[in-house]
């Protein structure tokens, strides 16, 4: 690689440890923006349900906030214990539940393909559904901005 005149007039000026060392922070510089340019992770979901039987068909019974309705109602694979399952909102209750921070909730029910271990009435299930695609500087712009959703996820 050739050199320009104004860089052998630099190292010349500069003792090459010095230069050394700026040349590998510029190199890290870089990489660091191009990592957090590029890389994407996938954000999920996470909520709670409950089994419920119905005529020895299972379900599940899920309360989630009118804000988040979308995201189940776009879905239709869910995760439980890192295992895929498909699942249709077949029903929601049309009554709105307020809590004391005045967080709107509805009732969805879902219909779920899932094994027989979980098919126990009541049994309270732990899942996750895929939210979408975040690249890291969405995440630290929420983070810096004061978006106090990222940390109460």
């Amino acid at each position: 690689m050739g050199s320009t005149i104004e860089e052998e007039i630099i190292k010349n000026q500069i003792p090459i440890p010095i230069y050394n060392f700026i040349k590998i922070m510029e190199f890290l510089l870089i990489s660091f923006f191009l990592i957090i340019f590029l890389y994407s992770y996938t954000e999920y979901y996470e909520n709670y349900g409950i089994m419920k039987e119905k005529e020895n068909n299972y379900y599940l019974k899920v309360k989630v906030l009118v804000d988040d309705l979308n995201i189940l109602k776009s879905n239709n694979k869910l995760f439980i214990d890192n295992s895929a399952y498909n699942y249709e909102v077949f029903d929601f209750d049309n009554e709105l539940l307020v809590d004391i921070n005045k967080n709107n909730y509805k009732y969805l029910y879902l219909k779920v393909d899932i094994p027989n271990n979980y098919k126990i009435s009541n049994y309270i299930v732990k899942f996750k559904v895929e939210e979408g695609k975040k690249r890291i500087y969405e995440y630290l712009i929420n983070v810096i901005g004061g978006n106090n959703n990222v940390w109460n996820k």
